[in-house]
């Protein structure tokens, strides 16, 4: 029982925002785009007040993301509706790349430097052990930039070296 297992569609990217106790509460600002080494796929977020019914009338924002690991390509698609996104950063986020590194990116004409990092997906509990043994938190190596949001259609591409 050491780790909780997390399914996920095969290649799909996982869209997370800071942490927030109710659609009231503001994030940070920051969409985090988390991807996989040898993947690809296709995730559309999705955007509105989360309180009114705004969205009925067109108050509302979607985008396509598409991975494709092999072409090192990470796509974003213009922005479709009237509600002005609440992100104003992305930060792209490489998982399983145990064997090589992240060593250049570009999008948007420039050129965010990766940053090597470890990420881990929970916090241990440590007031609640069911079975009595405490194990240590997970963690695996990823590969992280941050940069500015564009309601524009735009793709981020990369280069590895092998480690």
């Amino acid at each position: 029982i050491g780790k909780l297992p997390v399914f996920v569609k095969r290649g799909a990217p996982i869209l997370t925002q800071s942490l927030v106790q109710s659609t009231a509460e503001k994030h940070d600002g920051v969409l985090s785009v988390h991807v996989w080494f040898s993947a690809e796929g296709t995730t559309c977020l999705y955007e509105d007040d989360g309180d009114t019914d705004a969205h009925k009338n067109g108050e509302w924002s979607s985008r396509m993301i598409q991975f494709d690991c092999p072409n090192n390509s990470l796509k974003f698609g213009k922005q479709e509706g009237s509600y002005a996104s609440d992100f104003q950063k992305i930060r792209v986020i490489w998982h399983g790349f145990e064997d090589r590194k992240v060593a250049r990116v570009s999008v948007n004409r420039t050129k965010p430097e990766p940053v090597a990092e470890q990420f881990g997906w929970l916090s241990p509990l440590p007031q609640f052990d069911p079975v009595g043994t405490s194990g240590p938190a997970y963690e695996s190596l990823t590969y992280q930039v941050e940069f500015d949001n564009s309601a524009d259609e735009f793709e981020l591409t990369w280069e590895s070296e092998l480690l």
